[in-house]
């Protein structure tokens, strides 16, 4: 019984330290108190559960009281809250900025196709009043195939 308590308390002080060496060595450096961030990890390294009872008394960033950390959310979860200056980045089929920029790329594509359309159609049309006008137009196009009038 004695052997299992102890097997339990050393596995529960190794998670205890290495969360507190995981937390000071993410930690921003300038939320980091007392201390430099570096200084910290030797400590929380070295002297073990000395050291990782220090960082969570004394290095430790303390939370923000004026701003909570987690918000309640309009379904009843409970989230981190966000700050409305920092934006998760969006995904383009969400991003409304991206999809405007692509509904004004394809109208400007569109637009020149039809244009390239209308200059092709005008070219063709101004080809058959010439051949018209230059008496080319009654001979039948090889292409076409021969008309048979009804009698």
């Amino acid at each position: 019984m004695i052997l299992r308590f102890g097997g339990i308390a050393l596995v529960i002080t190794l998670a205890i330290w290495l969360y507190c060496l995981l937390d000071a060595i993410t930690t921003d450096e300038s939320r980091v108190r007392h201390l430099p961030k570096v200084a910290w990890v030797l400590i929380v390294l070295l002297l073990f559960e000395v050291g990782a009872l220090l960082w969570l008394i004394a290095g430790r960033p303390r939370r923000d009281r004026a701003a909570p950390p987690y918000r309640n959310s309009p379904n009843g979860r409970r989230g981190p809250a966000r700050s409305p200056a920092r934006r998760a980045p969006l995904p383009p089929d969400d991003d409304p900025e991206f999809l405007a920029a692509l509904g004004r790329r394809q109208d400007e594509e569109q637009r020149r196709m039809l244009s390239r359309w209308e200059a092709e159609l005008r070219r063709r049309e101004e080809e058959l009043r010439r051949r018209k006008r230059d008496g080319d137009g009654d001979d039948p196009d090889p292409e076409d195939p021969p008309r048979h009038d009804p009698p």
